[in-house]
């Protein structure tokens, strides 16, 4: 599916006309919606849930083709079925997230200058956790960090962006949340649809 998205932006990349005319100092704000598909990494088993994700971004041109985008945003993420390390039996997990992305994000082709590349530092706070409809929220870590990549591409002024969070952090913290989870950690790809707002 990765793949496929990505072969999909490349092409419609491809057929860009219009130049995008971005200078030092612009700043951009940017709400969107979209979803989520995620899964918990580190554990067997575990089928992908369909989530929601709506934020904003704020996107700070530093030269032409180089800008910082920082992006706060709500995501619903969690896992189908995974199985317990435990048990052996299957749990289904629902987890709400406040996201908080610091990024910087590059306009590589001249040619298709509204095709950006994006990568930085990801952080969550779990604002709720539940297992089998349990809540553990007490039982894993309060936060979560890790490293976002994806791929932008805007078509006037709607900005589509494709974008894989690799977590770093374990999702359990107490002994219990660790006999429930093991190693896992999560998993979100996140796709949405944003409206850019130059402001400055």
């Amino acid at each position: 599916m990765k793949k496929t998205l990505l072969l999909l932006l490349l092409a419609i990349a491809s057929l860009g006309n219009a130049m995008a005319q971005h200078e030092p100092w612009d700043i951009y704000i940017t709400p969107k919606v979209g979803a989520t598909y995620s899964n918990f990494r580190g554990v067997d088993g575990g089928k992908y849930k369909l989530g929601f994700i709506g934020g904003a971004n704020l996107e700070v041109f530093i030269t032409p083709a180089v800008a910082f985008d920082t992006e706060l945003s709500f995501s619903h993420q969690g896992s189908h079925n995974y199985i317990n390390p435990e048990t052996q039996m299957q749990n289904d997990a629902r987890v709400n997230l406040l996201n908080f992305d610091f990024m910087f994000r590059f306009y590589p082709i001249r040619s298709i200058p509204r095709l950006s590349l994006f990568s930085g530092l990801h952080g969550a706070y779990v604002a709720w956790f539940k297992v089998n409809y349990r809540d553990i929220r007490d039982e894993v870590h309060g936060g979560d960090i890790g490293v976002p990549v994806g791929i932008g591409y805007e078509v006037g002024k709607v900005a589509i962006d494709a974008k894989y969070n690799f977590s770093a952090r374990k999702i359990a913290h107490t002994e219990m949340a660790k006999h429930n989870l093991g190693d896992a950690t999560h998993s979100a790809f996140m796709l949405t649809v944003g409206y850019k707002i130059q402001v400055f």
